[in-house]
């Protein structure tokens, strides 16, 4: 009985080792990813494609940058958190909305496909790195066929999660919504 629990405490072991060198593997792939992100950003400044003066290169540049140095405790605990303590907050609503004004002109096409290619590659990110929420999501939404709602909500935790201090630097740039 004894070799029993024994065997069975060195399988948990290995399989809670195994879990944090794959969580360990996809935050690195996906901070490889945005540090790809970044660096396509700074050749298409380079290129004269756009001017790193603009405020929406600089957020996007240093937003990136901060996302890559927090990915490692990011988790969909964080997001949602994040999601709903910022979801009231008034400078984080308002940085958004100027936000989203910005990114919809037309000479700032360019930053809201940067801006978008974030968005799915932390969207990516947080399915990745929760296998077990990705699979109970993907049961969840082939039983209540709701995937269009799932996703809008997640889009808009995810949201959060780029505009929030913690992970963002967009109330940086924006004049009007500096906190006091």
């Amino acid at each position: 009985m004894m070799y029993f629990w024994l065997f069975f405490s060195l399988v948990l072991l290995a399989a809670y080792k195994l879990e944090r060198d794959i969580v360990k593997t996809t935050v690195m792939r996906h901070k490889y990813r945005l540090y790809a992100l970044r660096d396509e950003l700074r050749e298409s400044a380079i290129l004269k494609k756009c001017d790193p003066k603009n405020w929406l290169f600089q957020y996007l540049d240093t937003s990136l940058s901060k996302m890559i140095s927090v990915l490692n405790d990011l988790t969909v605990w964080h997001a949602v958190g994040l999601a709903l303590i910022h979801r009231r907050d008034p400078v984080v609503v308002s940085s958004a909305k100027r936000l989203e004004e910005e990114l919809n002109r037309p000479e700032n096409a360019l930053f809201r496909e940067f801006h978008e290619q974030f968005a799915i590659e932390l969207l990516k990110f947080s399915f990745h790195r929760h296998f077990v929420l990705r699979r109970s999501l993907n049961y969840l939404v082939k039983m209540v066929s709701a995937r269009d709602r799932l996703r809008a909500v997640w889009r808009g935790i995810v949201r959060y999660q780029m505009q929030a201090p913690e992970t963002s630097t967009l109330h940086n740039y924006l004049a009007g919504s500096r906190r006091r």
